[in-house]
């Protein structure tokens, strides 16, 4: 039988692994530099510019309206609607190269938690590298022979949930992207919270990693 210190130790151990899994790191992780305003606001994130030329092109019509001119109110207010259409237009056909990075980075984490190897294979750069805690894995079939043990056998996962990302381009052919995720072991049913970092470059065909490495996994120990 546990003595008490003992017992108290174990419970405040197990309160910090579920704070940390529910809440992430106390000091936060180390974040990447924010995406350039303009593309963000005109091709992946419009709504607000949306809202504002719609509250400019009815305050137009309320202006014009009080002077005695509606008619010209609604000359600006038709202005205003057709600029919105033409934003929610180029953002609905027009796919950046940083929201790939972010969908590739995703289907990559979806694919990892399901050990779908055939998915996984082709997101890959040849001597792609895995750092995660003490551990440091180097070239695809090593990645990938890890990743078939741990997700089938050492540690599998019941669900998992990107609870947040972004990217980051550095260059034409190079970019970073970093995910929340919320993983649950299909054995144990916990939860458990990770950060991960991808640094991605961009061949002919596809964007392809060629870094991972994991800021954060709850229960291991500081973010790095």
């Amino acid at each position: 039988m546990l003595d008490a210190p003992t017992l108290v130790m174990t419970g405040l151990h197990a309160l910090g692994v579920v704070q940390g899994a529910l809440l992430g790191p106390p000091g936060g992780v180390p974040q990447l530099p924010a995406p350039p305003v303009i593309p963000r606001l005109l091709l992946e994130n419009p709504i607000p510019l949306v809202a504002i030329l719609a509250a400019l092109g009815l305050g137009g019509v309320v202006v014009y309206q009080r002077a005695g001119r509606l008619g010209r109110g609604l000359a600006v207010a038709g202005v205003m609607l057709a600029l919105a259409g033409t934003v929610l237009t180029l953002a609905a056909i027009v796919q950046t190269d940083r929201e790939r990075v972010i969908a590739r980075g995703e289907a990559l984490i979806r694919a990892a938690a399901r050990a779908d190897i055939d998915a996984i294979r082709p997101m890959l750069d040849q001597d792609v590298s895995v750092r995660a805690a003490h551990l440091h894995i180097a070239a695809r079939d090593e990645v990938l022979n890890q990743i078939s043990v741990q997700m089938r056998a050492g540690a599998p996962v019941r669900d998992v949930r990107i609870l947040s990302s972004t990217a980051i381009l550095d260059g034409p052919r190079t970019a970073r992207s970093q995910h929340r995720v919320r993983t649950v072991h299909a054995i144990t049913g916990f939860p458990a919270l990770s950060w991960w970092r991808l640094t991605w470059r961009k061949d002919p065909d596809a964007w392809r990693l060629v870094e991972a490495d994991a800021l954060y996994i709850t229960g291991v120990g500081p973010p790095r």
